[in-house]
């Protein structure tokens, strides 16, 4: 406890003989148990020191955050630069536009060929550092329904007496399958396939019972 009787300044002793206490720092007229308002003072002053460190961190997450993107697309130029260099290789793809995020490659524009619009697709999966590929390539011009295909193809295979023959029909692409006596047969099977109207390219697999 605290008892100041005179109105010395602090931390000095009164001039009168009144048996005051020396308490070094005593604030006069300070009464016993009053709440320190200085002391709140220390505190905020002590905080307020911490506040450029706290803006300092809030800004370098911030920056982190922005750059995040970035960092994960940190091979997209390189990508890029592969994927052009297939393209401006191949007169095929002329028409052909690719775009690279994050690793995404992105292509767009058109083809004559079905078989040129998965190839490009699959030469651009194996670039390193690609994460994946959204091919929206068209065919131009535009192709035969495939069914309506399938529908042409058919009737053409069984007029020429090649029942035995499986097929599929995709963008102008039928992929053959079975089996045929000999190679005269097999080209017959071809020239049948590729001069029905709708069709682009062929591509078999079949057998020759001769082999």
């Amino acid at each position: 406890m605290v008892f100041v009787r005179t109105q010395a300044k602090p931390g000095r002793r009164s001039l009168h003989n009144s048996g005051a206490v020396y308490v070094p720092g005593a604030v006069p007229g300070a009464v016993p148990g009053a709440p320190e308002i200085t002391g709140r003072r220390t505190v905020f002053f002590r905080c307020y020191r911490f506040l450029p460190l706290l803006a300092a961190l809030l800004l370098t997450c911030i920056a982190a955050a922005k750059t995040a993107p970035l960092q994960g697309g940190r091979y997209d130029r390189q990508i890029l630069v592969e994927i052009q260099k297939i393209i401006s290789t191949h007169s095929e793809f002329k028409d052909v536009r690719a775009d690279v995020e994050d690793g995404i490659v992105s292509l767009t524009g058109t083809v004559h060929l079905e078989s040129a619009r998965v190839w490009i697709e699959g030469r651009a999966s194996g670039i390193p550092h690609v994460q994946g590929v959204r091919n929206s390539v068209v065919l131009d011009p535009p192709t035969v329904p495939d069914h309506e295909l399938a529908q042409r193809v058919q009737a053409r295979l069984l007029d020429a007496g090649f029942e035995q023959i499986r097929f599929t029909a995709h963008n102008g692409k039928v992929a053959l399958e079975g089996v045929v006596r000999n190679q005269e047969e097999w080209r017959r099977v071809l020239r049948t396939v590729r001069s029905t109207p709708g069709v682009r390219e062929t591509e078999s697999k079949i057998t020759m019972a001769d082999d």
